[in-house]
């Protein structure tokens, strides 16, 4: 007998988190569910500990691949799903034993497309836990189609507090199935965003819940030299922009101002992205030149947002690649992130 819900687990190397994650799953309330786990090319213990849980619950089916990506991990996870209605968890973090019972329930009786809960952020499992307080989760309510226009796919354009990603959300497997087409020029940067900015803009209805529960653990955040981060960030300011010219025209500035800041934004992570890579002294000023003289930067620098919400220091270093300068930004950057890391690593090693 078909199972309801398939519950799919991309991992590549969460470490003994992994086992948090797939204990919290095979222990829910709701039993009628296949797990999927997706092995991505894992070089620490996670095979063994699949296989573990495999051998203890036959409701799990293991899939190996050969470090292709999220994308590509979650796209063979999604392809092996049977069940009608699909989530997807993070490898090192967890749910809560109603989580998937909850969202079923509920996206049944409203026969919700996709179905939103809200979610806790966590160093570790033993807590805190920091309740997200964003104004979409204040009560229920069921958005329809043009509402879901206006009120939800805004917030994946214009950076308001509604998740982007796919975890803490249940999905009708035809809804996944049928979407994707935004990410054939995206890597890994953004790829839950773009994902979901498509599948709401084709949903019918999506029902938001304000009860917690996912955990996503937070200070999983990469230190390394990410090569296609900033390709991207320009190709999901490209979707972005065709995103508005095909629903948003009636406000256009609004929107543009919004995205375009978003990329000025990211576009100091690509500085501090630099800042971790093994570049030698003159490839880093050359791919500092090279962000600076793209044409979708070029472009957003002429940006009435852009200019009201950023020093003119920055702008004019940019509009005249001033390497000096943004090498010095991109210092900065990196020495705050090490302290964050720092910060966070003693925090998660406190007694609870």
């Amino acid at each position: 007998m078909m199972s309801q819900v398939s519950v799919i687990v991309p991992i590549y190397n969460p470490g003994e988190k992994l086992i948090c994650c797939l204990k919290s799953i095979v222990d829910s309330s709701y039993a009628d569910i296949e797990v999927i786990l997706v092995n991505d090319g894992s070089t620490d213990e996670s095979a063994a500990m699949c296989d573990y849980f495999k051998k203890m619950d036959d409701r799990i089916t293991l899939l190996h691949t050969n470090r292709e990506g999220s994308i590509m991990a979650r796209n063979k996870g999604l392809k092996a799903a049977q069940s009608p209605y699909v989530m997807f968890v993070d490898a090192d973090d967890w749910i809560s034993p109603h989580m998937i019972r909850m969202l079923y329930a509920s996206a049944v009786y409203a026969d919700s497309d996709i179905t939103v809960s809200n979610n806790f952020r966590a160093l570790h499992y033993k807590g805190p836990h920091r309740l997200n307080r964003s104004d979409y989760f204040r009560s229920r309510k069921l958005y329809l189609e043009d509402e879901i226009r206006s009120s939800l796919v805004p917030a994946f354009l214009q950076g308001h507090p509604f998740p982007p990603n796919l975890f803490g959300k249940l999905y009708k497997r035809e809804m996944l199935l049928s979407s994707g087409s935004y990410l054939r020029d995206i890597h890994f940067f953004g790829d839950d965003l773009y994902y979901n900015l498509e599948m709401f803009l084709k949903a019918k209805s999506v029902l938001v819940i304000p009860e917690a529960l996912y955990y996503y653990r937070t200070g999983g955040f990469t230190e390394r030299y990410m090569p296609y981060l900033f390709h991207d960030i320009v190709s999901g300011y490209r979707i972005q922009k065709q995103v508005i010219d095909e629903y948003y025209s009636d406000n256009r500035q609004q929107m543009m101002d919004g995205v375009s800041i978003m990329l000025f934004n990211l576009l100091q992570t690509c500085l501090l992205n630099v800042m971790r890579s093994s570049l030698a002294a003159e490839e880093m000023r050359a791919e500092i030149i090279r962000h600076c003289q793209h044409e979708s930067i070029r472009e957003a620098l002429s940006n009435e947002g852009v200019i009201r919400h950023f020093g003119a220091d920055y702008l004019d270093a940019v509009r005249v690649c001033d390497v000096r300068y943004l090498y010095k930004l991109g210092r900065k950057l990196y020495h705050r992130s090490m302290g964050r890391k720092i910060a966070l690593k003693a925090a998660s090693l406190l007694p609870v």
